[in-house]
């Protein structure tokens, strides 16, 4: 005997899906110039601003900063972005950012800085920066050594010996004959 399926239902035949009829109208003609997919690349975004607590007053900073920034365009000699049409913290970023861009494509090792001083003053400030490319440095001891042994120039060699200690112990300039240092190993190389 044959069985026969009771359930039916569990295979259904292929139906095409069910889709809207267009409409007859023609479509309106409102489109961009361009395609959209590339417009968030030819937007440009303010930089980031972290409100503080208090923000001091505007006309005092702006008037400060930008004549700070005149005097450090009339030195290093490049153009100022024009920020009329932005708002107050933000001019100030934007003439920051685009003053540090010149300064380094003059090919100056310079780094910008806003600084406030205790009055309120707002100014700018460079600072130079000097790269030794790994070059170790190391404090001769043998002429500082010479003039502690002369006794006409005790004073100046009291105050070498200060600045000496202050490189050692602030700065961090080894002396040559430190266990831990590089010219210490070629000393004990040629030694032996």
């Amino acid at each position: 005997m044959q069985t026969i399926q009771t359930v039916r239902g569990i295979r259904r035949k292929y139906r095409p899906t069910a889709r809207c009829t267009p409409s007859k109208k023609e479509p309106e003609q409102f489109r961009s110039a361009r395609t959209p997919a590339d417009g968030f690349l030819r937007h440009s975004f303010l930089p980031l601003f972290e409100m503080g607590k208090k923000i001091p007053d505007q006309f005092q900073v702006e008037n400060d900063f930008f004549n700070s920034l005149a005097l450090l365009t009339g030195l290093y000699g490049f153009e100022v972005l024009d920020t009329t049409g932005k708002s107050y913290p933000y001019n100030i970023l934007l003439a920051h950012c685009h003053a540090q861009k010149q300064l380094n494509s003059l090919g100056r090792d310079i780094e910008l800085s806003i600084m406030q001083c205790n009055n309120g003053c707002v100014k700018l400030a460079t600072k130079h920066i000097y790269n030794t490319c790994n070059t170790l440095y190391y404090i001769p001891v043998l002429p500082l050594y010479k003039l502690l042994q002369d006794r006409k120039q005790k004073q100046t060699a009291e105050l070498l010996l200060s600045v000496f200690a202050y490189l050692y112990h602030i700065a961090g300039i080894p002396y040559y004959r430190e266990d831990n240092s590089y010219l210490y190993y070629h000393y004990e190389c040629m030694e032996e």
